[in-house]
């Protein structure tokens, strides 16, 4: 399956709203800044003052092709005026169903007197969506969008054509048409929309110089030296420059009306990515080491708490899994784990496969080396209190569901070594948590013990 799109990836800026030297005409402006809390260019419809690539000058400025085994990267620095301050590393891996965009913002320079609103803006002309497009609801369901519209309310008149159309993204953004979809997806919660068709725009830095009166009581101008103390102590100047952030952002293209599907498939992977530690520890053959040496001289190379085979569902996330605490029972050593699981597709992102529910089995989840599952409890998605006595005591706003009747068979709760009672089904965008009571076998206390020779 081939997709053909021209794509094209800009930097530019809007410049911030400050009504000590702006002004619209327009009986309704009430002279609000932009700011912390606000978001609002200095024209409503202003357009973006895109950068251009850097004029070359050394080698850090140079347009760069760096091909490797795994991929392609191309490193470009926009910027203008002889300031290069936006820096871009594309990457294309192999066996990568995305284009990865990792960018480098800042100092953003003030030396006009204008505070900037820095976006990235990803243009593909031929995909026409109408004014439509869909951003995440805390990386759960999708919402529709339309520009300059609103559900709930008839909106005559657009005052914030490009602001008025500003939705949250905790997760992607796409846009697409019959014929192909392209969805963005976000290392971080940011403000992006669609403000041309064909277009996904999202903000990736901001730097203000007036404040928007919302609460902070300063400007949105975040220096490398902090600020001088407020008086009377200080006068509340900024220290040094500018900051630099970066970032990361996905690209993905697929066939119409494709988008979540494409959001779904990855969107956990670049929001919960993995963290990396590197450690050394001395060969266990190596003579004279005390007895700490020893113990990390013990550590495998690799571990997992997880069965090998079977594996997860590929539309199943684990969120959490946590050892809440350990203990000495009849059977030896016992732990009590959090698991909590989600369905990561909604309803329609995938009719045919991914959207439909799926079952888990927790006896088998984990690996019977290390942890033999003794009974499962659910609980409420915060974990603490069980989900039965949740239905018991909320108050119903409806005609109470009798427990027989209540959906998707929620509250379960196992006792022994059953494995068809540790079998757990997750409809589309379930989170579901449990507590799982587990038996620690004696090769599983050996694996554990230097990490509680640690502890004491």
């Amino acid at each position: 399956f081939r997709i053909d799109l021209e794509l094209a990836i800009e930097y530019g800026y809007y410049t911030s709203y400050n009504n000590n030297s702006d002004s619209i005409t327009d009986d309704d402006d009430d002279g609000q800044n932009s700011g912390a809390y606000i978001f609002r260019p200095t024209v409503p419809n202003q357009t973006l003052h895109t950068l251009p690539p850097c004029v070359a000058t050394n080698e850090a400025d140079a347009v760069q092709f760096i091909p490797s085994e795994i991929g392609l990267e191309v490193h470009t620095a926009y910027g203008e005026c002889g300031k290069c301050w936006i820096r871009q590393i594309v990457r294309v891996v192999k066996d990568q169903p995305w284009i990865e965009v990792e960018y480098k913002v800042g100092p953003i320079p003030i030396d006009d007197g204008h505070g900037k609103e820095v976006v990235a803006r990803f243009s593909t002309p031929s995909l026409q969506n109408q004014g439509v497009f869909y951003t995440d609801s805390n990386a759960r369901a999708f919402m529709k969008r339309i520009r300059d519209y609103r559900p709930s309310w008839n909106l005559t008149k657009s005052y914030e054509p490009i602001a008025g159309n500003y939705y949250p993204i905790n997760a992607a953004i796409y846009i697409e048409d019959s014929n192909a979809s392209v969805t963005l997806l976000t290392d971080r919660a940011r403000g992006g929309g669609s403000i041309l068709d064909g277009t996904v725009e999202v903000k990736i830095q901001r730097r203000t110089l007036v404040d928007d009166h919302r609460g902070v009581d300063e400007p949105l101008n975040e220096t490398t030296g902090g600020m001088a103390p407020y008086p009377p102590y200080g006068d509340a100047n900024r220290i040094g420059g500018g900051v630099t952030v970066s970032g990361v952002l996905r690209l993905m293209v697929g066939g119409g009306s494709s988008g979540a599907r494409l959001a779904r498939s990855v969107m956990d992977d670049i929001f919960a990515q993995p963290l990396i530690f590197v450690g050394s520890a001395p060969s266990s053959s190596s003579g004279g080491i005390n007895a700490k040496e020893r113990n990390l001289s013990d550590l495998r190379p690799s571990f997992s708490v997880l069965s090998a085979t079977p594996k997860l569902p590929p539309n199943v996330f684990l969120v959490t899994l946590k050892r809440l605490y350990e203990f000495e029972s009849d059977s030896g050593t016992s732990s009590l784990l959090l698991i909590r699981l989600a369905h990561q597709y909604g309803h329609m992102d995938d009719v045919d496969v991914m959207s439909k529910p799926v079952q888990v089995n927790l006896q088998v989840l984990l690996d019977p080396d290390i942890h033999r599952v003794v009974s499962v409890t659910e609980k409420t998605l915060s974990g603490n209190q069980n989900w039965t006595s949740f239905v018991e005591t909320k108050y119903n706003w409806t005609e109470p569901v009798p427990p027989e009747e209540e959906p998707f068979g929620r509250g379960h709760h196992t006792q022994g070594g059953d494995t068809d009672s540790t079998t757990i089904t997750l409809h589309p965008l379930d989170i579901r948590t449990f507590h799982v009571l587990v038996d620690l076998p004696e090769a599983a206390e050996e694996l554990t013990s230097v990490d509680r020779r640690d502890k004491n």
